[in-house]
């Protein structure tokens, strides 16, 4: 599909969409590391950046006690978002990938897994963290080529 926007000073801008694989969005997402998470809260709908783990079928986040995410995302239907533009050699692309599931708190069998994780961000051993996990079950992705006119 091939998409055509009018940008500012008259320059074309031609996009050509295409559906990223499921393999294709999961090396996106293990070479990126912030994304933004949406998630409602008691005063409605709320979106976060926040920084995450990949692990073989997980997205986990590492978050402070005192975050609401905490709250109110365990246990509730998120959509976790990572979108930027692909570095690299001409074209240029635009990737997004989408993840929408239902987040939970780690099971006891999955704890190995957890202390194994490198979190990007780390926080001070007096702060209290959670570890949110959300299921890679439902994951699409999309690429913009973008050609400047």
């Amino acid at each position: 599909m091939a998409e055509i926007e009018r940008l500012e000073g008259g320059q074309t801008k031609i996009d050509d969409i295409r559906d990223m694989s499921y393999g294709e969005c999961c090396v996106w997402l293990h070479n990126h590391s912030e994304g933004q998470l949406g998630y409602i809260s008691g005063r409605g709908p709320r979106s976060a950046v926040v920084s995450y783990a990949v692990t073989d079928d997980q997205i986990l986040f590492l978050m402070p006690a005192y975050n609401e995410i905490t709250q109110y995302v365990p246990g509730k239907q998120v959509t976790f978002q990572v979108a930027g533009e692909s570095t690299g050699p001409a074209p240029r692309h635009y990737d997004t990938v989408s993840v929408v599931g239902t987040a939970n708190l780690p099971r006891l069998e999955q704890a190995p897994i957890v202390r194994r994780t490198n979190f990007v961000e780390l926080w001070p051993s007096d702060v209290t963290t959670s570890v949110i996990c959300l299921p890679m079950a439902e994951l699409e992705g999309s690429e913009r080529q973008l050609t400047d006119a």
